[in-house]
C-alpha cells in the first residue's frame, strides 16, 4: 500500500505539470487560470482515490483487513467481508451463518466458528441437524478438543433430529466415548459403519471400535456386527409390537433393534445373530428384554430365523 501511494504521488505531480502548466502560462495575467489550477489540484487526487477504491481489492474495512492478516487471500477475504455485512442486515440467514462458520473453520478461527454456528443453531430454532452438529464440533475445537456437556448434548439433539446423520453418529460416538459411555459409542459407530462410508472413514471408525471392544471385553467381527444395524421395518412395526413398546409405527420404524433391546441382552443377541450369519445355526429363540418408550424394561419371547438362498 505504501509503495502504491508513492507511485501515485509521482504520477499526480507529472499530470499536474503536464496539464496545469500550459493553463497557467495562457492565463498568467488572469485569476481564472489560478482558480482552474486549484480545482484540478484538488479534484484529480480525489478522483484517483475514488477509482482505486472501486476497482481495487484492498480491504478497506477492519474486518477484511483482519481476514487478510490471518492469511486469507484478498478475494476470499472480500467475500467473507461481504457475507458479514449481509448477515448484519439479515441476521436470520441460516445458510449465511453456516457459510461464515465454514470459512472460520478454514481460517482455524474456532471462536468465530462457534459464534457463527451458534447463530445458525438459534435461527434454525434447533431443528437443523447439520447446524447442530457444526455448533458442537466448533465448541470441541475451541475448547482444545474437549467434549463438554454442551457439545455432548448438541450431538444427542442432532441424532434425535436425524438418527442416521453420519456426522452426528461419528461425533456423537466420540462424545459418548469421551464421557465414558462406551456401549453407546459402540452402537453409534456400528450404525455409521452400516452405512458403508468411504474407506478412510470406515478405517477410522473400525480402529475406534476395536479400542472400545477391547475396553468392553467384546470379541466380535465388526463387519458382521454392522450388518445387523438395519432399522425395524414397517412390516415389523405392527400394532401389537407398537402397543408392547409404546411407540407409534412411524417412530418405531426409525429405531434399530439394538435401541429397543435391553442392554444386558444385547450382547447375547449379537452373538446369536453372528452364529446365523456364519452359518452355524439357522434360528434361535430366547427370553429377551425390551426397552419401552418411557424407559422401563419389559420381558418378551424373542424368536429369530433365517431363510437362506437355495
Amino acid at each position: 500500500m505504501t509503495l502504491f501511494i508513492g507511485i501515485a504521488l509521482i504520477v499526480w505531480l507529472l499530470v499536474v505539470a503536464v496539464v496545469c502548466r500550459p493553463l497557467l502560462q495562457r492565463s498568467s495575467a488572469g485569476r481564472r487560470g489560478w482558480v482552474s489550477f486549484g480545482v484540478i489540484l484538488i479534484l484529480l487526487p480525489l478522483w484517483g482515490v475514488f477509482l482505486y477504491k472501486k476497482s481495487s481489492n484492498w480491504p478497506w474495512d477492519d474486518s477484511q483487513r483482519a481476514l487478510q492478516s490471518a492469511g486469507m487471500p484478498a478475494d476470499i477475504a472480500g467475500l467473507v467481508g461481504k457475507l458479514e455485512s449481509r448477515l448484519a442486515r439479515s441476521p436470520d440467514d441460516v445458510v449465511g451463518w453456516m457459510m461464515l462458520g465454514r470459512s472460520a473453520f478454514v481460517m482455524k478461527d474456532f471462536a468465530k466458528a462457534v459464534k457463527a454456528f451458534s447463530q445458525a443453531y438459534q435461527y434454525s430454532h434447533h431443528q437443523n441437524a447439520e447446524a447442530t452438529v457444526a455448533y458442537g464440533v466448533a465448541l470441541v475445537l475451541a475448547d482444545a478438543q474437549e467434549f463438554s456437556p454442551q457439545a455432548d448434548q448438541l450431538f444427542a439433539e442432532a441424532l434425535a433430529l436425524d438418527p442416521q446423520y453420519p456426522d452426528a453418529l461419528f461425533y456423537g460416538a466420540l462424545a459418548a466415548r469421551a464421557n465414558g459411555r462406551l456401549s453407546e459409542a459402540r452402537q453409534r459407530w456400528l450404525a455409521l459403519l452400516a452405512q458403508k462410508p468411504s474407506a478412510e472413514v470406515a478405517t477410522a471408525v473400525t480402529e475406534r471400535l476395536h479400542e472400545v471392544d477391547q475396553a468392553l471385553g467384546i470379541n466380535q467381527d465388526l463387519e458382521l456386527a454392522a450388518l445387523v444395524q438395519a432399522p425395524v421395518s414397517v412390516e415389523e412395526a405392527n400394532p401389537a409390537l407398537c402397543r408392547l413398546l409404546g411407540y407409534d409405527a412411524e417412530t418405531l420404524m426409525k429405531k434399530t433393534w439394538q435401541e429397543v433391546t435391553g442392554p444386558q441382552y444385547l450382547r447375547e443377541n449379537l452373538a446369536k445373530i453372528n452364529d446365523i450369519l456364519q452359518g452355524r445355526i439357522d434360528a434361535f429363540r430366547m427370553i429377551n428384554q425390551y426397552v419401552h418408550a418411557d424407559g422401563h424394561l419389559i420381558w418378551g419371547d424373542h424368536s429369530v430365523s433365517c431363510v437362506r438362498d437355495a
